[in-house]
């Protein structure tokens, strides 16, 4: 029956991407073609003089002075390590050896949550290191089949070993080794209840896929998320990298039947009146995932994870007391609006592939849709600048492949277009399981 499902889901994602566009396309009058491009151009032109207004502010606003911690109380830390430990097996090792690099004066432990389907060699030497070193524990979850489900053990199970502050990690970050010190600041002082820091990927050798993936994270946490602060006082947390106050956290918990068990937890928090920020100076490198069809999984799950959160919390944002107007702004963009615009992004090549079949190439003198069309390309060298300038000195010592990658990021939005369709179809048939991302290590055996 699953495998029915699936063939079913990548049939209505044709038809829905492809077939009703093309087929309606060839019947409806030229002056609903033109009316479906001015809607699709006025929408894209909006949604580019948003990011580029964002990316700009990137390059103008100061990050807020690190503050010492030499008068500050420091607070107790606890790094909590959820992981399916079969698909970890040959990075998990690394991962608890880098946190011993950790440089952070006040008291801190890290504990390794985990839950595998068989017993593993890998568990001895994990008991091994909790012997070694007195800051790491491990906790097997039995009969856990999900993140939510590992995270909730801890906060429920292990109150003894929970610090004033909770970081969550997934099993391939390496954070750097000062970040306890800035969470200090932005949780003790400032007085904000979560904190989201930046994810950056760690791979030396970028294939396409890695180059993607990068590029796609340079933006998203570089000038995105960094935006979001800036001009809208939003932060979203993430699923890693992330750390929270422990009551609050342990309040809101993780949801299990949230494929994006992050976001749901995030807008939860915040529709209880809870403040949260992104600090792009807390760093945190991970893997990308080592192929294209792993990718495209991994955006699947995603897309269907936002999909769940919009139809579930929008008109409870929307009609929130607790979130400031700015506030709703950009969460209508990140939920209603992103969902609705994939079926609208749907049409522009059927409506152009349909004038030039009624008209010839007549509809290229129409000068809104030259100009439009000229400052949507825009967007993409500028939030490529912001990038080369002010959030990834790599791509200083790359800009053929920041170039190319530029060029290729259009294919790549229409690729997110079509991942979105799916993801809706398959929440339309109730597929939803979750797929593991595969680690590049697992991928030799």
């Amino acid at each position: 029956m699953q495998k029915i499902k699936e063939k079913i889901v990548w049939i209505l994602t044709g038809i829905i991407f492809l077939g009703i566009p093309f087929v309606t396309s060839f019947f409806l009058p030229i002056f609903v073609l033109d009316i479906i491009q001015y809607i699709l151009e006025s929408s894209l032109s909006l949604i580019a003089t948003q990011q580029i207004i964002e990316a700009l502010s990137t390059l103008f606003y100061k990050d807020k002075v690190y503050l010492s911690t030499r008068d500050i109380k420091l607070q107790k830390i606890t790094v909590i390590i959820p992981a399916y430990l079969p698909n970890e097996v040959n990075i998990i090792i690394d991962t608890i050896n880098h946190y011993s690099s950790t440089m952070y004066d006040g008291e801190w432990n890290a504990i390794l949550t985990y839950n595998t389907p068989i017993e593993l060699e890998i568990e001895k030497e994990i008991k091994i290191l909790c012997e070694k070193f007195d800051w790491f524990e491990c906790v097997k979850v039995e009969g856990s089949t999900s993140k939510a489900q590992n995270i909730n053990y801890v906060l429920d199970n292990c109150e003894s070993s929970l610090g004033d502050i909770i970081g969550i990690f997934d099993a391939d970050h390496h954070p750097q080794s000062d970040s306890f010190d800035r969470v200090n600041v932005w949780l003790g002082v400032e007085g904000y209840d979560y904190v989201q820091g930046r994810c950056m990927i760690r791979d030396e050798d970028f294939g396409l896929v890695e180059s993607l993936v990068k590029y796609n994270f340079d933006i998203m946490y570089g000038v995105h998320h960094k935006a979001r602060r800036i001009m809208w006082d939003f932060a979203v947390f993430g699923g890693t990298n992330g750390y929270w106050k422990t009551e609050i956290i342990k309040d809101i918990k993780f949801d299990e039947n949230f494929l994006t068990e992050d976001i749901d937890s995030t807008l939860r928090t915040i529709l209880q009146g809870h403040k949260g920020i992104y600090d792009r100076k807390l760093i945190s490198t991970e893997e990308s995932p080592p192929n294209f069809n792993d990718l495209c999984k991994q955006r699947v799950r995603w897309a269907q994870g936002w999909f769940e959160v919009t139809y579930t919390y929008t008109h409870k944002i929307l009609f929130s007391k607790k979130i400031k107007f700015r506030s709703k702004i950009v969460l209508f963009f990140l939920l209603p609006w992103r969902e609705f615009f994939s079926y609208l992004n749907m049409w522009g090549f059927p409506v152009m592939v349909a004038k030039i079949h009624n008209n010839g190439f007549y509809f290229l003198s129409n000068y809104f849709s030259i100009i439009t069309s000229i400052y949507c390309f825009l967007l993409y060298p500028i939030v490529a600048l912001c990038i080369h300038i002010s959030s990834n000195e790599e791509w200083f010592k790359r800009k053929k492949l920041l170039i190319a990658v530029c060029l290729l990021n259009f294919v790549y939005q229409w690729w997110e277009r079509v991942v979105s369709i799916y993801a809706h179809s398959r929440s339309f048939l109730r597929l939803n399981n979750w797929v593991t991302t595969q680690r590049k290590k697992n991928l030799k055996f």
